[in-house]
């Protein structure tokens, strides 16, 4: 991949991170320390478990994700948030690895009729922009109160080549060229989204 693929991607993230450290407000932070969730969407996956580490305005990502193209694959990202009306509307950045494991895969179409191929492993640099919104709740205990957390977030970003492209082999079944280009189409870079919830832990209140 030519260096000048990422300068776009780098120059808006640039930006957005000074924007967010400029104005970021001193409460600004997250209300639990770790949450999971799942996730699903557009390109980067099919559907995936989530999980986050917060501290103060970052979270560090991991995802197992499962793909109708290119099967299992995971993804590790981190993300810069600005935390907005009370923490309860935070946009964000960052930035994520994910790798697909690729191997044989196996399509239905028609009545009867079934199509395989082979697809090659992928690894991938996805810069992301984001909105997360955080549901806030309490739970109540005889000598502190917990918060809740659940938050939904909407993932957008461009997706770039770190190997090449990875190949597409028909291996055996019935003939689809359609069936190959989608899956070809699926698997290359370009723009995607996912969306998804997070279920988080808050911390104590003492009553």
């Amino acid at each position: 991949m030519k260096p000048h693929f990422f300068a776009p991607a780098v120059r808006v993230i640039a930006v957005f991170l000074f924007l967010l450290f400029g104005s970021r407000p001193t409460y600004a932070q997250f209300f639990h320390l770790a949450g999971f969730g799942m996730e699903g969407g557009y390109r980067y996956n099919n559907s995936g478990l989530y999980g986050e580490a917060c501290y103060k305005w970052f979270a560090l990502n991991a995802e197992y994700i499962t793909n109708h193209y290119q099967g299992v694959g995971f993804s590790v990202s981190a993300d810069c948030y600005l935390p907005l009306h009370e923490n309860k509307i935070m946009p964000f950045c960052g930035l994520a690895y994910t790798r697909m494991v690729g191997g044989p895969i196996t399509l239905d179409w028609g009545e009867s009729s079934t199509t395989d191929f082979y697809v090659g492993s992928a690894e991938y640099l996805i810069p992301t922009v984001g909105l997360r919104y955080n549901v806030f709740g309490y739970m109540d205990r005889p000598r502190y109160r917990r918060k809740g957390i659940v938050s939904l977030l909407l993932r957008m970003g461009y997706r770039y080549y770190l190997t090449g492209k990875p190949d597409v082999v028909y291996t055996g079944g019935d003939v689809n060229n359609g069936i190959r280009s989608e899956i070809t189409s699926s698997a290359g870079r370009g723009i995607g989204g996912s969306l998804g919830f997070v279920l988080g832990l808050g911390k104590k209140e003492m009553k």
